[in-house]
């Protein structure tokens, strides 16, 4: 069997969990005896835009489509591409990790092709364009939250005129802008805005119900939805009123069975960290908590990476 695999990127150009957990899965399929095709936007210098590239690694294949997060592409074009992918690679079954790279219609361009598709949830893209459910100010809400939703879109129009970068755009504080923006910003997330920020958030209202419906008709399409946590298979399957099932991403032991563990019953409590090093997942928060902490009494470990060099 042929399985495409869309994914939002790869190591060592893309370096999250989600990217890793791609890589994983790639090997894990081939090793079940599988053909496998992975697909995955990559800003590749000197190409035309979403021109193709195809790479083999060890044991399965990833086509490289050139995309470039400063000036994205139309999603239909970016669909068209995907489309050229599935017509020269030929798949038995599509399963997508990531949709939001190629966009909705890409769902459609499997559908038109009678290919069986398989999706798996990592974040809240299903259900929100704020895939981590942060505001840029970094507070949480709620799926479903229409006006902060709106709100959110014209603050990142509003931060993206500021200059700040793409990368950035997920989490900005009052050092990244000055007062008169900051203060902007808060009244477009939480305050009371200027008429003419008013009505743009109006009109963003309408376009995220216009959105959200088709997301839940390209999300119909999935002959199987998962979600890698039991609580957003949870709230997804409730939000989109389609049965999302739990399927967690899967780690092998048998990578780490020469790994001894060092226990200690006295000196400082050593907290360690293992993950994304994205601005959404916090990181910077957890090293100023620990600059007010004795050091004799807690260490801090931090394992990570991101694909947001300057953030890291």
């Amino acid at each position: 069997m042929r399985v495409a695999l869309v994914v939002a990127g790869l190591p060592p150009y893309a370096r999250s969990g989600v990217e890793a957990h791609a890589a994983a899965l790639a090997r894990a399929l081939t090793d079940e005896g599988l053909t496998v095709e992975l697909v995955a936007p990559r800003c590749l210098p000197g190409l035309l835009p979403l021109a193709q590239r195809r790479e083999e690694r060890d044991g399965w294949a990833v086509t490289w489509v050139n995309m470039d997060p400063q000036r994205p592409a139309e999603e239909a074009e970016r669909a068209d591409a995907f489309a050229a992918f599935l017509d020269r690679e030929r798949p038995d079954l599509v399963h997508f990790e990531d949709v939001a790279s190629f966009g909705l219609a890409a769902v459609g361009e499997a559908d038109a092709r009678g290919l069986p598709t398989v999706y798996c949830a990592h974040d809240w893209f299903a259900v929100s364009d704020q895939v981590h459910l942060l505001a840029p100010d970094g507070a949480a809400f709620e799926p479903g939250d229409r006006e902060l939703e709106a709100r959110m879109r014209c603050a990142r129009a509003l931060l993206c005129a500021a200059g700040v970068p793409a990368t950035a755009g997920d989490h900005v504080t009052a050092e990244d802008l000055t007062p008169a923006t900051f203060k902007r910003l808060g009244d477009l997330l939480h305050g009371t805005p200027d008429e003419g920020d008013r009505a743009g958030i109006d009109a963003a209202r309408e376009e995220l119900r216009e959105r959200l419906e088709r997301k839940r008709a390209a999300f119909s399409q999935f002959g199987a939805r998962f979600a890698a946590t039991r609580h957003l298979a949870r709230r997804l399957s409730a939000t989109l009123g389609r049965a999302v099932d739990w399927r967690g991403p899967g780690i092998d032991p048998a990578a780490y069975s020469e790994v001894h563990l060092r226990r200690h019953s006295d000196g400082p409590v050593r907290f360690g960290y293992l993950g994304s090093l994205d601005r959404s997942a916090g990181v910077a928060l957890l090293l100023e908590a620990f600059e007010g902490l004795d050091p004799t009494r807690a260490t801090l470990t931090i394992h990570g990476d991101s694909s947001q060099r300057d953030h890291v």
